[in-house]
Protein backbone atom coordinates (compact mmCIF):
# COMPACT_ATOMS: atom_id res chain seq x y z
CA UNK A 1 0.00 0.00 0.00
CA UNK A 2 2.79 2.19 0.87
CA UNK A 3 4.54 1.30 -2.49
CA UNK A 4 1.09 2.38 -4.82
CA UNK A 5 0.38 5.94 -2.62
CA UNK A 6 3.17 7.47 -3.94
CA UNK A 7 2.33 6.38 -7.70
CA UNK A 8 -0.62 7.09 -7.48
CA UNK A 9 0.06 10.76 -5.80
CA UNK A 10 2.46 10.87 -8.85
CA UNK A 11 -0.29 10.42 -11.03
CA UNK A 12 -2.67 12.77 -9.36
CA UNK A 13 0.09 15.18 -9.07
CA UNK A 14 0.66 14.96 -12.81
CA UNK A 15 -2.79 15.44 -14.08
CA UNK A 16 -3.29 18.31 -11.96
CA UNK A 17 -0.12 19.78 -13.68
CA UNK A 18 -2.06 19.06 -16.82
CA UNK A 19 -4.82 20.16 -15.65
CA UNK A 20 -3.21 23.90 -14.59
CA UNK A 21 -1.13 23.87 -18.24
CA UNK A 22 -4.57 23.22 -20.03
CA UNK A 23 -6.34 25.62 -17.80
CA UNK A 24 -3.84 28.06 -18.63
CA UNK A 25 -3.49 27.60 -22.50
CA UNK A 26 -7.13 28.25 -22.58
CA UNK A 27 -6.83 31.26 -20.24
CA UNK A 28 -3.95 32.43 -22.96
CA UNK A 29 -6.29 31.63 -26.14
CA UNK A 30 -9.06 33.59 -24.57
CA UNK A 31 -7.15 36.40 -23.88
CA UNK A 32 -5.82 36.15 -27.27
CA UNK A 33 -8.84 35.67 -28.98
CA UNK A 34 -10.28 38.65 -27.10
CA UNK A 35 -7.64 41.05 -28.20
CA UNK A 36 -9.03 44.07 -29.68
CA UNK A 37 -5.76 43.88 -31.36
CA UNK A 38 -5.67 40.39 -32.57
CA UNK A 39 -6.00 39.08 -35.40
CA UNK A 40 -8.32 36.28 -34.17
CA UNK A 41 -10.71 39.14 -33.19
CA UNK A 42 -11.33 40.07 -36.48
CA UNK A 43 -12.68 36.62 -37.34
CA UNK A 44 -15.14 36.72 -34.50
CA UNK A 45 -16.32 40.20 -34.92
CA UNK A 46 -19.49 41.43 -37.38
CA UNK A 47 -19.58 42.27 -40.45
CA UNK A 48 -19.97 46.27 -39.74
CA UNK A 49 -21.49 46.65 -43.44
CA UNK A 50 -24.04 43.95 -42.32
CA UNK A 51 -25.34 46.48 -39.32
CA UNK A 52 -25.01 49.43 -40.70
CA UNK A 53 -27.78 51.56 -42.58
CA UNK A 54 -25.58 51.23 -45.77
CA UNK A 55 -25.54 47.47 -45.25
CA UNK A 56 -29.58 47.29 -44.60
CA UNK A 57 -29.73 49.34 -47.56
CA UNK A 58 -27.87 47.27 -49.96
CA UNK A 59 -29.77 44.23 -48.39
CA UNK A 60 -32.91 45.56 -49.17
CA UNK A 61 -32.03 46.57 -52.62
CA UNK A 62 -30.91 43.05 -53.65
CA UNK A 63 -33.97 41.44 -51.83
CA UNK A 64 -36.16 44.20 -54.16
CA UNK A 65 -33.84 42.84 -57.19
CA UNK A 66 -34.10 38.96 -56.67
CA UNK A 67 -37.82 39.90 -55.76
CA UNK A 68 -38.35 41.43 -58.96
CA UNK A 69 -36.90 38.71 -60.85
CA UNK A 70 -38.98 35.90 -59.34
CA UNK A 71 -41.81 38.46 -60.05
CA UNK A 72 -41.24 38.70 -63.83
CA UNK A 73 -38.58 36.49 -65.49
CA UNK A 74 -39.32 33.22 -63.45
CA UNK A 75 -43.06 33.31 -65.17
CA UNK A 76 -41.08 33.52 -68.32
CA UNK A 77 -38.46 30.72 -67.40
CA UNK A 78 -42.18 28.61 -66.35
CA UNK A 79 -43.56 29.48 -69.44
CA UNK A 80 -40.68 28.35 -71.47
CA UNK A 81 -41.06 24.80 -69.43
CA UNK A 82 -44.79 24.68 -70.06
CA UNK A 83 -44.06 24.88 -74.22
CA UNK A 84 -41.38 22.10 -73.94
CA UNK A 85 -43.94 20.20 -72.03
CA UNK A 86 -46.67 21.00 -74.75
CA UNK A 87 -44.35 19.73 -77.15
CA UNK A 88 -44.23 16.43 -75.33
CA UNK A 89 -47.70 16.37 -75.11
CA UNK A 90 -47.97 16.21 -79.03
CA UNK A 91 -45.62 13.60 -78.93
CA UNK A 92 -47.56 11.31 -76.78
CA UNK A 93 -50.88 12.58 -78.67
CA UNK A 94 -49.62 10.84 -82.11
CA UNK A 95 -49.61 7.46 -80.33
CA UNK A 96 -52.71 8.00 -78.26
CA UNK A 97 -55.04 9.11 -81.43
CA UNK A 98 -54.13 5.08 -82.32
CA UNK A 99 -55.48 3.45 -79.34
CA UNK A 100 -59.62 3.30 -80.59
CA UNK A 101 -58.05 1.94 -84.17
CA UNK A 102 -55.58 -0.58 -82.40
CA UNK A 103 -58.67 -1.59 -79.79
CA UNK A 104 -60.46 -2.90 -83.00
CA UNK A 105 -57.29 -4.68 -84.37
CA UNK A 106 -57.13 -6.59 -81.64
CA UNK A 107 -61.27 -7.71 -81.30
CA UNK A 108 -60.30 -8.30 -84.98
CA UNK A 109 -57.70 -10.40 -84.95
CA UNK A 110 -58.77 -12.32 -81.53
CA UNK A 111 -62.32 -13.14 -83.46
CA UNK A 112 -59.58 -14.73 -86.22
CA UNK A 113 -57.55 -16.39 -83.43
CA UNK A 114 -60.84 -17.79 -81.63
CA UNK A 115 -62.03 -19.76 -85.09
CA UNK A 116 -58.74 -21.00 -85.53
CA UNK A 117 -58.91 -22.19 -81.42
CA UNK A 118 -62.51 -23.46 -82.08
CA UNK A 119 -61.89 -25.28 -85.39
CA UNK A 120 -58.07 -26.60 -84.37
CA UNK A 121 -57.30 -25.01 -87.77
CA UNK A 122 -54.07 -23.28 -87.99
CA UNK A 123 -54.58 -21.40 -91.35
CA UNK A 124 -53.45 -17.70 -90.96
CA UNK A 125 -52.53 -18.45 -86.87
CA UNK A 126 -49.61 -17.33 -86.67
CA UNK A 127 -50.63 -13.78 -88.75
CA UNK A 128 -52.93 -13.41 -86.21
CA UNK A 129 -51.04 -14.06 -83.42
CA UNK A 130 -48.49 -11.92 -84.25
CA UNK A 131 -50.72 -9.00 -85.14
CA UNK A 132 -52.55 -9.38 -81.60
CA UNK A 133 -48.88 -9.18 -80.49
CA UNK A 134 -47.51 -6.53 -81.88
CA UNK A 135 -50.98 -3.98 -81.16
CA UNK A 136 -51.03 -5.53 -77.28
CA UNK A 137 -47.17 -4.43 -77.50
CA UNK A 138 -47.75 -0.96 -79.33
CA UNK A 139 -50.54 -0.38 -76.71
CA UNK A 140 -48.42 -1.44 -73.79
CA UNK A 141 -45.01 0.25 -74.54
CA UNK A 142 -46.56 3.39 -76.60
CA UNK A 143 -49.06 4.51 -74.25
CA UNK A 144 -49.72 2.52 -71.35
CA UNK A 145 -48.08 5.27 -69.05
CA UNK A 146 -49.57 8.41 -70.92
CA UNK A 147 -52.92 6.91 -70.42
CA UNK A 148 -51.92 6.12 -66.70
CA UNK A 149 -50.61 9.54 -66.42
CA UNK A 150 -53.34 11.82 -67.93
CA UNK A 151 -56.27 9.67 -68.09
CA UNK A 152 -57.39 8.71 -65.37
CA UNK A 153 -60.76 9.86 -65.55
CA UNK A 154 -64.78 8.60 -65.22
CA UNK A 155 -65.92 6.87 -68.69
CA UNK A 156 -69.69 7.28 -69.92
CA UNK A 157 -69.93 3.89 -70.92
CA UNK A 158 -68.88 0.36 -69.45
CA UNK A 159 -67.58 -2.71 -70.35
CA UNK A 160 -69.30 -6.23 -69.93
CA UNK A 161 -67.15 -7.97 -67.38
CA UNK A 162 -65.25 -11.56 -67.73
CA UNK A 163 -65.62 -13.45 -65.03
CA UNK A 164 -64.51 -17.06 -65.21
CA UNK A 165 -63.04 -18.52 -68.33
CA UNK A 166 -66.40 -17.82 -70.98
CA UNK A 167 -68.73 -16.02 -68.50
CA UNK A 168 -70.11 -12.50 -68.90
CA UNK A 169 -72.01 -11.62 -65.33
CA UNK A 170 -72.31 -7.75 -65.22
CA UNK A 171 -70.92 -4.61 -66.67
CA UNK A 172 -68.47 -2.90 -64.89
CA UNK A 173 -67.47 0.63 -65.04
CA UNK A 174 -64.34 1.95 -63.87
CA UNK A 175 -62.01 5.19 -64.90
CA UNK A 176 -60.57 5.02 -68.59
CA UNK A 177 -56.96 4.47 -67.26
CA UNK A 178 -58.22 1.37 -65.52
CA UNK A 179 -60.22 0.12 -68.04
CA UNK A 180 -57.35 0.42 -70.27
CA UNK A 181 -54.97 -1.99 -67.89
CA UNK A 182 -58.21 -3.86 -67.12
CA UNK A 183 -58.45 -4.68 -70.99
CA UNK A 184 -54.61 -5.31 -71.28
CA UNK A 185 -54.54 -7.90 -68.65
CA UNK A 186 -57.65 -9.99 -70.09
CA UNK A 187 -58.05 -9.94 -73.54
CA UNK A 188 -61.38 -11.58 -73.39
CA UNK A 189 -63.16 -8.72 -72.97
CA UNK A 190 -62.96 -8.43 -76.94
CA UNK A 191 -63.98 -12.39 -77.35
CA UNK A 192 -67.36 -11.19 -76.11
CA UNK A 193 -69.26 -9.51 -78.74
CA UNK A 194 -71.52 -7.23 -76.72
CA UNK A 195 -68.48 -5.37 -76.12
CA UNK A 196 -67.15 -4.73 -78.96
CA UNK A 197 -70.12 -4.22 -81.02
CA UNK A 198 -70.42 -0.84 -78.87
CA UNK A 199 -68.55 -0.29 -75.44
CA UNK A 200 -65.02 -0.37 -77.21
CA UNK A 201 -66.09 2.06 -79.51
CA UNK A 202 -67.58 4.67 -76.83
CA UNK A 203 -65.47 3.98 -73.99
CA UNK A 204 -61.75 3.92 -75.67
CA UNK A 205 -62.70 6.41 -77.87
CA UNK A 206 -62.51 8.97 -75.96
CA UNK A 207 -58.16 8.28 -75.52
CA UNK A 208 -57.70 9.86 -78.96
CA UNK A 209 -59.28 13.11 -77.20
CA UNK A 210 -57.85 13.72 -73.91
CA UNK A 211 -54.50 15.09 -74.80
CA UNK A 212 -55.68 17.28 -77.45
CA UNK A 213 -58.41 18.64 -75.06
CA UNK A 214 -55.22 19.33 -72.86
CA UNK A 215 -53.35 20.79 -75.63
CA UNK A 216 -56.08 23.40 -76.63
CA UNK A 217 -56.57 23.82 -72.59
CA UNK A 218 -52.95 25.04 -72.32
CA UNK A 219 -53.11 27.11 -75.95
CA UNK A 220 -56.25 29.13 -74.06
CA UNK A 221 -54.06 29.54 -70.96
CA UNK A 222 -51.47 31.34 -73.67
CA UNK A 223 -53.94 33.02 -75.02
CA UNK A 224 -54.85 34.64 -71.99
CA UNK A 225 -51.27 35.49 -70.65
CA UNK A 226 -51.16 37.42 -74.36
CA UNK A 227 -54.43 39.22 -74.29
CA UNK A 228 -54.49 40.10 -70.38
CA UNK A 229 -50.60 41.50 -71.34
CA UNK A 230 -52.18 43.79 -74.10
CA UNK A 231 -55.08 44.78 -71.47
CA UNK A 232 -52.50 45.80 -69.19
CA UNK A 233 -51.24 48.01 -71.95
CA UNK A 234 -53.77 49.23 -73.01
CA UNK A 235 -54.61 50.23 -69.92
CA UNK A 236 -51.56 52.10 -69.69
CA UNK A 237 -52.27 53.80 -72.85
CA UNK A 238 -55.23 55.39 -71.36
CA UNK A 239 -53.51 56.41 -68.40
CA UNK A 240 -51.12 58.31 -71.24
CA UNK A 241 -54.18 60.13 -71.88
CA UNK A 242 -54.69 60.91 -68.43
CA UNK A 243 -51.85 61.99 -67.69
CA UNK A 244 -51.92 64.02 -70.86
CA UNK A 245 -54.92 65.77 -69.49
CA UNK A 246 -53.74 66.14 -66.15
CA UNK A 247 -50.83 67.94 -67.10
CA UNK A 248 -53.57 70.55 -69.03
CA UNK A 249 -55.44 71.19 -65.69
CA UNK A 250 -51.81 71.93 -64.54
CA UNK A 251 -51.29 74.87 -67.14
CA UNK A 252 -54.36 75.65 -66.91
CA UNK A 253 -54.23 76.53 -63.05
CA UNK A 254 -50.50 78.04 -63.63
CA UNK A 255 -51.89 80.47 -66.22
CA UNK A 256 -54.89 81.59 -64.09
CA UNK A 257 -52.57 82.05 -60.90
CA UNK A 258 -50.01 83.85 -62.77
CA UNK A 259 -52.70 86.59 -64.31
CA UNK A 260 -54.17 86.68 -60.49
CA UNK A 261 -50.16 87.40 -59.75
CA UNK A 262 -50.10 90.29 -62.26
CA UNK A 263 -53.42 92.01 -62.15
CA UNK A 264 -52.34 91.59 -57.73
CA UNK A 265 -48.55 93.17 -58.28
CA UNK A 266 -47.55 89.50 -56.22
CA UNK A 267 -43.97 88.22 -56.99
CA UNK A 268 -43.56 86.41 -60.09
CA UNK A 269 -40.60 84.34 -59.53
CA UNK A 270 -42.34 81.79 -57.08
CA UNK A 271 -45.11 80.88 -60.04
CA UNK A 272 -42.48 81.14 -62.39
CA UNK A 273 -40.50 78.52 -60.51
CA UNK A 274 -42.86 75.84 -61.43
CA UNK A 275 -42.67 75.64 -64.73
CA UNK A 276 -40.16 74.22 -66.75
CA UNK A 277 -41.75 74.54 -70.56
CA UNK A 278 -38.41 72.45 -71.85
CA UNK A 279 -39.49 69.42 -69.34
CA UNK A 280 -43.40 69.16 -70.37
CA UNK A 281 -41.71 69.06 -73.98
CA UNK A 282 -39.62 66.31 -72.93
CA UNK A 283 -42.21 64.51 -71.32
CA UNK A 284 -45.38 65.13 -74.29
CA UNK A 285 -42.77 63.25 -76.57
CA UNK A 286 -41.69 60.05 -73.80
CA UNK A 287 -45.48 60.06 -73.61
CA UNK A 288 -46.13 59.83 -77.51
CA UNK A 289 -43.35 57.37 -77.92
CA UNK A 290 -44.62 55.30 -75.01
CA UNK A 291 -47.86 54.90 -76.57
CA UNK A 292 -46.77 54.81 -80.12
CA UNK A 293 -44.56 51.63 -78.57
CA UNK A 294 -47.84 49.95 -76.91
CA UNK A 295 -50.03 50.11 -80.02
CA UNK A 296 -47.31 48.41 -82.26
CA UNK A 297 -46.32 45.82 -79.63
CA UNK A 298 -50.18 44.64 -79.55
CA UNK A 299 -50.91 44.76 -83.28
CA UNK A 300 -47.54 43.02 -83.99
CA UNK A 301 -47.29 40.18 -81.46
CA UNK A 302 -51.52 39.60 -80.45
CA UNK A 303 -52.36 38.72 -84.47
CA UNK A 304 -49.60 36.48 -85.20
CA UNK A 305 -49.81 34.70 -82.28
CA UNK A 306 -53.43 34.32 -82.09
CA UNK A 307 -52.95 33.15 -85.91
CA UNK A 308 -50.60 30.47 -84.66
CA UNK A 309 -52.28 29.41 -81.82
CA UNK A 310 -55.67 29.09 -84.37
CA UNK A 311 -53.15 27.05 -87.02
CA UNK A 312 -52.34 24.33 -84.46
CA UNK A 313 -55.70 23.82 -83.19
CA UNK A 314 -56.76 23.26 -86.80
CA UNK A 315 -54.08 20.89 -87.41
CA UNK A 316 -55.24 19.03 -84.32
CA UNK A 317 -58.73 19.17 -85.34
CA UNK A 318 -57.91 17.62 -88.33
CA UNK A 319 -55.98 15.30 -87.04
CA UNK A 320 -58.75 14.29 -84.94
CA UNK A 321 -61.16 13.51 -87.93
CA UNK A 322 -58.77 11.55 -90.14
CA UNK A 323 -57.93 9.12 -87.44
CA UNK A 324 -61.28 8.72 -86.83
CA UNK A 325 -61.37 6.85 -90.32
CA UNK A 326 -59.02 4.36 -88.32
CA UNK A 327 -61.78 2.91 -86.08
CA UNK A 328 -64.70 2.97 -88.39
CA UNK A 329 -62.76 1.36 -91.05
CA UNK A 330 -61.76 -1.66 -89.19
CA UNK A 331 -64.88 -1.55 -87.53
CA UNK A 332 -66.68 -2.07 -91.28
CA UNK A 333 -64.32 -5.14 -91.66
CA UNK A 334 -65.07 -6.58 -88.05
CA UNK A 335 -69.14 -6.37 -88.89
CA UNK A 336 -68.93 -7.96 -92.61
CA UNK A 337 -67.99 -11.24 -90.38
CA UNK A 338 -71.14 -10.57 -88.18
CA UNK A 339 -73.35 -10.36 -90.95
CA UNK A 340 -72.34 -13.75 -91.81
CA UNK A 341 -72.52 -15.05 -88.20
CA UNK A 342 -75.80 -13.76 -87.64
CA UNK A 343 -74.96 -14.76 -84.44
CA UNK A 344 -78.41 -14.61 -82.59
CA UNK A 345 -77.15 -14.90 -79.31
CA UNK A 346 -75.76 -11.10 -79.48
CA UNK A 347 -78.06 -9.49 -82.32
CA UNK A 348 -81.31 -9.45 -83.59
CA UNK A 349 -82.39 -9.79 -87.08
CA UNK A 350 -80.64 -7.91 -89.82
CA UNK A 351 -79.12 -5.52 -86.74
CA UNK A 352 -75.56 -6.58 -88.25
CA UNK A 353 -76.11 -5.28 -91.74
CA UNK A 354 -77.96 -1.89 -89.89
CA UNK A 355 -74.72 -1.10 -88.07
CA UNK A 356 -72.67 -1.67 -90.86
CA UNK A 357 -74.33 0.55 -92.98
CA UNK A 358 -74.09 2.83 -89.97
CA UNK A 359 -70.20 2.92 -90.74
CA UNK A 360 -70.32 3.14 -93.93
CA UNK A 361 -72.35 6.62 -93.60
CA UNK A 362 -70.34 7.55 -91.39
CA UNK A 363 -67.29 7.36 -93.25
CA UNK A 364 -68.28 8.86 -96.11
CA UNK A 365 -69.70 11.92 -94.34
CA UNK A 366 -66.48 12.15 -92.70
CA UNK A 367 -64.60 11.96 -95.87
CA UNK A 368 -66.98 14.63 -97.10
CA UNK A 369 -66.26 16.83 -94.01
CA UNK A 370 -62.64 16.35 -95.02
CA UNK A 371 -62.78 17.42 -98.48
CA UNK A 372 -65.07 20.32 -97.37
CA UNK A 373 -63.72 21.62 -94.35
CA UNK A 374 -67.41 21.62 -92.97
CA UNK A 375 -66.66 19.73 -89.53
CA UNK A 376 -64.84 23.21 -88.61
CA UNK A 377 -61.50 22.64 -89.30
CA UNK A 378 -59.10 22.93 -92.47
CA UNK A 379 -58.94 20.86 -95.90
CA UNK A 380 -56.55 18.59 -96.92
CA UNK A 381 -55.12 21.13 -99.40
CA UNK A 382 -54.10 23.13 -96.13
CA UNK A 383 -50.89 20.70 -96.18
CA UNK A 384 -48.94 20.16 -99.32
CA UNK A 385 -47.09 17.50 -97.55
CA UNK A 386 -49.50 15.40 -98.16
CA UNK A 387 -49.92 15.43 -101.64
CA UNK A 388 -47.80 12.30 -102.00
CA UNK A 389 -50.77 10.12 -99.96
CA UNK A 390 -53.66 12.05 -101.47
CA UNK A 391 -53.42 12.81 -104.51
CA UNK A 392 -50.06 10.48 -106.20
CA UNK A 393 -51.12 7.25 -104.31
CA UNK A 394 -48.80 4.39 -103.43
CA UNK A 395 -48.13 2.14 -100.61
CA UNK A 396 -47.75 3.91 -96.60
CA UNK A 397 -46.90 2.77 -93.23
CA UNK A 398 -46.22 4.41 -90.29
CA UNK A 399 -42.73 5.16 -89.86
CA UNK A 400 -42.53 1.54 -87.36
CA UNK A 401 -43.30 -0.41 -89.70
CA UNK A 402 -42.41 0.82 -93.34
CA UNK A 403 -40.56 -2.40 -94.18
CA UNK A 404 -44.72 -3.70 -94.77
CA UNK A 405 -44.60 -2.23 -97.99
CA UNK A 406 -41.87 -4.06 -98.95
CA UNK A 407 -44.23 -7.80 -98.42
CA UNK A 408 -47.39 -7.04 -99.84
CA UNK A 409 -48.21 -9.47 -102.32
CA UNK A 410 -50.32 -8.33 -105.15
CA UNK A 411 -52.92 -10.74 -106.40
CA UNK A 412 -55.18 -9.75 -109.35
CA UNK A 413 -57.19 -13.06 -108.97
CA UNK A 414 -59.48 -11.38 -106.03
CA UNK A 415 -59.27 -7.99 -107.70
CA UNK A 416 -55.76 -6.69 -105.45
CA UNK A 417 -53.69 -5.47 -108.25
CA UNK A 418 -50.58 -3.14 -107.77
CA UNK A 419 -52.80 -0.35 -109.56
CA UNK A 420 -55.97 -0.49 -106.80
CA UNK A 421 -53.43 -1.20 -104.06
CA UNK A 422 -51.73 1.45 -104.19
CA UNK A 423 -54.23 4.25 -105.04
CA UNK A 424 -54.57 7.78 -103.52
CA UNK A 425 -55.97 7.13 -100.09
CA UNK A 426 -59.34 8.95 -100.51
CA UNK A 427 -59.72 6.37 -104.01
CA UNK A 428 -58.66 3.55 -102.19
CA UNK A 429 -61.43 4.25 -99.20
CA UNK A 430 -63.80 4.88 -102.40
CA UNK A 431 -63.18 1.43 -104.10
CA UNK A 432 -63.22 -0.05 -100.52
CA UNK A 433 -66.53 0.87 -100.11
CA UNK A 434 -67.92 0.23 -102.95
CA UNK A 435 -67.07 -3.26 -102.87
CA UNK A 436 -68.46 -3.54 -98.92
CA UNK A 437 -71.70 -2.04 -100.67
CA UNK A 438 -71.42 -4.93 -103.47
CA UNK A 439 -71.01 -7.52 -100.65
CA UNK A 440 -74.32 -6.87 -98.84
CA UNK A 441 -76.39 -6.76 -102.03
CA UNK A 442 -75.00 -10.25 -102.76
CA UNK A 443 -75.76 -11.32 -99.22
CA UNK A 444 -78.88 -9.67 -99.39
CA UNK A 445 -79.16 -12.41 -103.12
CA UNK A 446 -78.43 -15.16 -101.02
CA UNK A 447 -74.71 -15.70 -102.38
CA UNK A 448 -73.52 -16.49 -98.78
CA UNK A 449 -74.45 -19.60 -96.65
CA UNK A 450 -75.79 -18.78 -93.15
CA UNK A 451 -75.81 -20.73 -90.38
CA UNK A 452 -76.71 -20.97 -86.44
CA UNK A 453 -73.39 -20.12 -84.84
CA UNK A 454 -73.96 -22.98 -82.31
CA UNK A 455 -71.87 -25.84 -83.65
CA UNK A 456 -68.39 -26.85 -84.93
CA UNK A 457 -69.28 -27.92 -88.28
CA UNK A 458 -71.52 -24.81 -89.06
CA UNK A 459 -69.17 -22.21 -87.89
CA UNK A 460 -66.31 -24.40 -89.84
CA UNK A 461 -69.01 -23.94 -92.67
CA UNK A 462 -68.60 -20.05 -91.93
CA UNK A 463 -64.81 -20.08 -91.88
CA UNK A 464 -64.46 -21.02 -95.15
CA UNK A 465 -65.98 -18.72 -96.58
CA UNK A 466 -64.05 -16.15 -94.76
CA UNK A 467 -60.99 -17.44 -96.37
CA UNK A 468 -62.07 -18.49 -99.89
CA UNK A 469 -64.12 -15.85 -100.91
CA UNK A 470 -62.99 -13.08 -102.70
CA UNK A 471 -64.59 -10.21 -101.52
CA UNK A 472 -62.48 -10.96 -97.84
CA UNK A 473 -59.11 -11.52 -99.51
CA UNK A 474 -59.59 -8.41 -101.17
CA UNK A 475 -60.90 -6.98 -98.17
CA UNK A 476 -58.04 -7.79 -96.03
CA UNK A 477 -55.34 -5.80 -98.20
CA UNK A 478 -57.57 -3.38 -98.73
CA UNK A 479 -57.96 -2.64 -95.09
CA UNK A 480 -54.12 -2.94 -94.45
CA UNK A 481 -53.06 -0.09 -97.12
CA UNK A 482 -56.18 2.39 -96.22
CA UNK A 483 -55.19 1.83 -92.43
CA UNK A 484 -51.35 2.43 -93.34
CA UNK A 485 -52.47 5.31 -95.30
CA UNK A 486 -54.37 6.78 -92.48
CA UNK A 487 -51.76 6.10 -90.00
CA UNK A 488 -49.17 7.94 -92.57
CA UNK A 489 -51.23 10.67 -92.70
CA UNK A 490 -51.62 11.29 -88.93
CA UNK A 491 -47.70 10.96 -87.97
CA UNK A 492 -47.38 13.10 -90.76
CA UNK A 493 -49.76 16.41 -89.64
CA UNK A 494 -48.45 15.49 -85.98
CA UNK A 495 -44.41 16.28 -87.31
CA UNK A 496 -45.84 18.88 -88.58
CA UNK A 497 -47.64 20.08 -85.65
CA UNK A 498 -44.28 19.45 -83.48
CA UNK A 499 -42.64 22.00 -86.54
CA UNK A 500 -44.85 24.48 -85.97
CA UNK A 501 -44.66 24.19 -82.06
CA UNK A 502 -40.81 24.74 -82.27
CA UNK A 503 -40.55 26.98 -83.95
CA UNK A 504 -43.42 29.61 -82.77
CA UNK A 505 -42.23 28.65 -78.74
CA UNK A 506 -39.10 30.55 -78.77
CA UNK A 507 -41.04 33.46 -80.89
CA UNK A 508 -43.53 33.36 -77.99
CA UNK A 509 -41.56 33.35 -75.33
CA UNK A 510 -39.54 36.24 -77.38
CA UNK A 511 -43.19 38.48 -77.56
CA UNK A 512 -44.37 37.90 -74.11
CA UNK A 513 -40.46 38.42 -72.86
CA UNK A 514 -40.79 41.93 -74.89
CA UNK A 515 -44.20 42.80 -73.87
CA UNK A 516 -43.64 42.34 -69.89
CA UNK A 517 -39.58 44.44 -70.22
CA UNK A 518 -42.19 47.26 -72.22
CA UNK A 519 -44.61 47.09 -69.36
CA UNK A 520 -42.17 47.33 -67.04
CA UNK A 521 -40.09 50.42 -68.72
CA UNK A 522 -43.45 52.22 -69.48
CA UNK A 523 -45.20 51.70 -65.99
CA UNK A 524 -42.34 51.95 -63.55
CA UNK A 525 -39.44 54.49 -65.76
CA UNK A 526 -42.41 56.74 -67.65
CA UNK A 527 -45.65 56.87 -66.33
CA UNK A 528 -44.47 56.24 -62.62
CA UNK A 529 -41.76 59.21 -62.60
CA UNK A 530 -43.97 61.76 -64.99
CA UNK A 531 -47.35 61.22 -62.59
CA UNK A 532 -44.83 61.93 -59.46
CA UNK A 533 -43.66 65.63 -60.97
CA UNK A 534 -47.47 66.09 -62.36
CA UNK A 535 -48.37 65.53 -58.15
CA UNK A 536 -44.83 68.02 -57.40
CA UNK A 537 -46.20 70.60 -59.90
CA UNK A 538 -49.27 70.48 -58.23
CA UNK A 539 -48.34 70.45 -54.27
CA UNK A 540 -46.07 73.53 -55.65
CA UNK A 541 -49.23 75.36 -56.99
CA UNK A 542 -51.27 74.23 -53.69
CA UNK A 543 -48.22 75.13 -51.64
CA UNK A 544 -47.95 78.63 -53.23
CA UNK A 545 -51.33 79.83 -53.03
CA UNK A 546 -51.37 79.30 -49.14
CA UNK A 547 -48.17 81.19 -49.45
CA UNK A 548 -50.50 84.08 -50.56
CA UNK A 549 -51.92 86.35 -47.03
CA UNK A 550 -54.78 86.00 -46.13
CA UNK A 551 -55.51 90.09 -46.37
CA UNK A 552 -54.57 89.95 -49.68
CA UNK A 553 -56.93 87.35 -50.32
CA UNK A 554 -59.96 89.11 -48.42
CA UNK A 555 -59.83 92.30 -50.45
CA UNK A 556 -59.67 90.60 -53.63
CA UNK A 557 -62.58 88.88 -54.59
CA UNK A 558 -61.43 87.50 -57.88
CA UNK A 559 -58.34 85.59 -56.16
CA UNK A 560 -60.90 84.32 -53.40
CA UNK A 561 -63.34 82.74 -55.84
CA UNK A 562 -60.24 81.21 -57.28
CA UNK A 563 -59.35 79.52 -54.09
CA UNK A 564 -62.69 78.09 -53.67
CA UNK A 565 -64.16 77.12 -57.54
CA UNK A 566 -60.93 77.15 -59.09
CA UNK A 567 -62.65 79.61 -61.55
CA UNK A 568 -61.52 83.52 -62.35
CA UNK A 569 -64.34 84.47 -64.78
CA UNK A 570 -67.73 85.78 -63.06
Amino acid sequence: MNLLYPVNETRKTVQNKKSSINSNNFKDKKALTSSSNSLGSNTHSEDPSSTSGLGRELRRKIIAKNSMTKKYILPIKQLKLNMSIFIGLGEMLGSNMNIPGSMKIIAYNIRQLSYNLILNNTKNYFQNTGALNCMTDFLIEDNLDSVSQYMNIPTSSSLMIPVGKYSYDSFEQLTLSDSYKKFLSNVKYCINRVNSKGNFDSVFSVCKNVLSDEIIDSFGIIRIIIVSLEVVLVIITLLIAYIKHYEVIITDYEEKIETLCESYEIDKEITESTRNEKKKSNNTIILIISFAIIIIYVIISGIPILTAMSDEEDILAAAQKSIDRFTIIKSIQLFTYEVINQDRSIFIDYEPQRILDDYITRIETIQEELKSGSYGGPTFDSFPFLDNVLKEGGCFRDKRYMDDCERIEYDNSYGFSEEVGTLPVNELIREYIFNVKNFLNDFDNGKYVTNTFTSKENIEILYEQFTEDKFFKLQEKLVDNIVGDIQYINQEIIDYSQSLLDDKSEELILLIALGILIFLIIAFLVLNKIYSEKIRDMNSLVSFLFLVPATVVNKNEKFKRFLETTQTDD
